[in-house]
């Protein structure tokens, strides 16, 4: 009887401090960088419904799912080599549509899952992007930098009620596609969006957690 009574009053006490959290973040914005290892994992499902009930409870958030494993998985499916420097893809003319192909894939994956907690998420055009250019010689092709985050466009999926997915592609203003960092897009996000909070979300490792206050740098926790 104790023993029941202990477990009641721990999860009374859990659901307490659930409910207080959402009360203080009410109307707050997250962006969640989201690893794509954590997304083919377990614990995936339970993530989501997790994410969902933030959603639910009045918190805005925005997703952004990392490509560079799937990326890796479908390269090599298709027998198609793309080479790094210092940590950076090259993305080739030849290796970009497998590109966008495995960045919409997961992004596609997390619409789904969102789906089955009865909530709309989608995808947009809300990043334009610019070429990484030649740098040391090296001409990184198709890989490229966030060039300006489309806020205003943003700002209205949220308002009406979705969960904004952005994979690692931006588009130029002609249209032409740039795979670009999923941590320099979340990192641009949260900046742009003004974002309470950032976090990294990583399968088998400790959750990086950076605060962002109006006036104050980053601070990692």
């Amino acid at each position: 009887m104790d023993e029941d009574f202990s477990t009641l009053r721990d999860e009374t006490d859990l659901i307490r401090q659930a409910f207080a959290y959402a009360q203080r973040f009410r109307g707050a914005l997250f962006v969640f960088r989201i690893g794509v290892r954590l997304i083919d994992g377990p614990s995936f499902p339970g993530l989501i419904r997790d994410l969902a009930l933030l959603h639910e409870n009045g918190i805005r958030i925005v997703l952004v799912p990392s490509g560079g494993v799937r990326i890796d998985e479908l390269l090599a499916i298709y027998g198609v080599e793309t080479e790094k420097v210092d940590g950076i893809r090259i993305s080739t003319s030849e290796a970009m549509p497998l590109i966008q192909m495995a960045a919409f894939d997961t992004a596609t994956r997390l619409i789904n899952q969102f789906a089955r907690s009865g909530v709309e998420a989608v995808v947009g055009n809300w990043v334009r992007a610019r070429a990484y250019g030649v740098r040391g010689g090296v001409d990184y092709g198709h890989t490229g930098l966030v060039d300006k985050v489309h806020v205003e466009l943003l700002d209205r999926s949220l308002e009406e009620g979705y969960v904004p997915i952005l994979p690692c592609i931006g588009w130029s203003a002609v249209g032409e596609p740039y795979n670009i960092s999923s941590l320099e897009l979340a990192t641009r996000l949260a900046t742009d969006l003004g974002a309470r909070k950032l976090f990294f979300l990583t399968e088998g490792e400790p959750l990086s957690l950076m605060l962002l206050e109006p006036g104050r740098e980053g601070v990692t926790a």
